[in-house]
This record gives C-alpha cells, sequence and structure tokens, in this order.
C-alpha cells in the first residue's frame, strides 16, 4: 500500500513558490468504496488504526474520486478460510449499491 500511495505523486504538481504540491485533477468524477479489514474487533480498529483511512482518503483523492463509503471490518481472518457474516455481507452489498448509483 505504500508503494501504491507513494506512485501517486504523478497526479500532484508543485508550482514554483508555492510551499506544498497541488493536486492536478480537482474534479471528483469518480466514486470510492474506502475498505479496511483486521483481527481484533470492529471498535479497537476504528481508533488504533484511523489512519488508515485518511490515507485511502488521499489516495481517492489524488485519483479524482469522491467518498462513497467506508467498511471496516473488524474479526477477519481469525481463522483460515472464515466467511464474513451475514451483517458483514449485507453492509457490503449496501454500500456496493450506493456505490454505483
Amino acid at each position: 500500500m505504500k508503494q501504491f500511495t507513494e506512485r501517486l505523486i504523478c497526479y500532484a504538481q508543485w508550482p514554483w513558490g508555492q510551499p506544498i504540491p497541488k493536486m492536478r485533477n480537482k474534479k471528483k468524477q469518480k466514486k470510492a468504496l474506502l475498505m479496511t479489514s483486521s483481527a481484533c474487533p470492529a471498535f479497537i480498529g476504528r481508533i488504533a488504526f484511523g489512519g488508515t483511512f485518511r490515507t485511502l482518503k488521499a489516495c481517492a483523492d489524488c485519483l479524482g474520486a469522491a467518498t462513497a463509503g467506508k467498511l471496516y471490518f473488524g474479526k477477519v481472518a481469525i481463522e483460515a478460510d472464515t466467511p464474513l457474516s451475514e451483517p458483514h455481507k449485507q453492509r457490503a452489498l449496501r454500500a456496493g449499491r450506493h456505490l454505483v448509483q
């Protein structure tokens, strides 16, 4: 993920005399669904890994995408080949529908 994020630099420009770079693509013509998971419970993950969504949002912004939703799945892959729970599947389905509207 770090390498992917670093390679988004081509979507920015650093005008002469400016203190920070500016994004080339300012139009939000696409939608992005930000999604992450971990083995820890969701409420702990949201607190401990809050920077992950900030990074994903920055990546979406670089690519000209507006955030259509965020999904965080906790207690995932505690055991090998664990399927998503029914509530997780329903949340993903609702988010996907929102993404394509």
